[in-house]
C-alpha cells in the first residue's frame, strides 16, 4: 500500500490530467452541446430534488451546470441560473 503523501501525489497527478483531456474535448465542441449538457443536468439535478423531498436539498449542486456552461462560453448561462433555481 502507498504512504499517504504518494497516493494525494498520484490522485492530483490523475485529476490533473482528467481536467487537461475535458478541457481540450471541450473547448472544441459547438456551443450548442455544451448548453445541452448544462440544461441536461440542470435537469437531471432538479428532478432528484424534487424526487428527495424536503428533507435533503440538493440546491448546492445546481451551481455546477451554471458554472459549466458560463466557464465554457454558452452565452445563454444567465437563463440557467433563472432556470435551477
Amino acid at each position: 500500500m502507498l504512504p499517504n503523501y504518494k497516493l494525494t501525489i498520484l490522485l492530483s497527478r490523475m485529476f490533473r490530467r482528467f481536467l487537461t483531456v475535458a478541457n481540450r474535448s471541450l473547448v472544441c465542441s459547438p456551443r450548442g452541446a455544451i448548453g445541452a449538457i448544462a440544461l441536461a443536468a440542470v435537469a437531471i439535478i432538479g428532478a432528484l430534488d424534487y424526487r428527495t423531498g424536503l428533507e435533503i436539498s440538493l440546491s448546492v449542486f445546481h451551481l455546477a451546470p451554471v458554472v459549466f456552461a458560463t466557464c465554457f462560453g454558452f452565452s445563454a448561462s444567465m437563463s440557467f441560473a433563472v432556470i435551477s433555481d
